[in-house]
């Protein structure tokens, strides 16, 4: 797990340098998505309005759950545009410790879980995606875990 979320992190680290200092120390999402959970965000967490502005309801949002992530990490931070990277690299950590214990439970040992879990850094890619500040991350751990716990579930009901 700790090579996979090093690996990680370090990318992350690395691209985030890399890329403030070529946009003027100014953090940017190659993408308007972002902006728009950004902006829906603000206006939920600071007026308690669902919209793009704080005038009123406007359901613009391809992703309520993010929306309402984001919102959280507002009230607790205030309103800061590097914040759905912050949320995507949780989420991205969140993903490995997934992928980890279902390889784990398969009996792989530690250095094909740490194979693995670097190869889905660097094959995803995983850096590249939580740049975009939206919610595939997410999606995909919660997909994961939620195929894992359905295997589960009827490997149980097995006669």
């Amino acid at each position: 797990m700790l090579a996979g979320a090093g690996l990680l992190l370090a990318i992350t680290g690395l691209l985030s340098v890399t890329t403030t200092a070529r946009t003027g120390g100014r953090f940017v999402y190659p993408l308007d998505d972002p902006y728009i959970h950004m902006a829906m965000t603000k206006n939920l967490s600071l007026h308690g309005v669902w919209g793009v502005t704080p005038h009123g309801f406007t359901s613009t949002s391809s992703s309520p759950l993010w929306t309402l992530l984001l919102a959280l990490v507002y009230l607790v931070v205030g309103p800061a545009e590097i914040a759905p990277l912050l949320l995507c690299l949780v989420c991205g950590l969140l993903l490995l410790v997934v992928t980890d214990r279902l390889i784990q439970e398969h009996g792989l040992g530690p250095w094909a879980r740490a194979a693995t879990l670097c190869g889905l850094v660097l094959l995803v890619p995983l850096p590249a995606v939580l740049f975009t500040g939206q919610e595939h991350v997410l999606q995909t751990m919660l997909s994961l875990a939620s195929v894992w716990t359905m295997a589960a579930v009827v490997n149980r009901q097995r006669p």
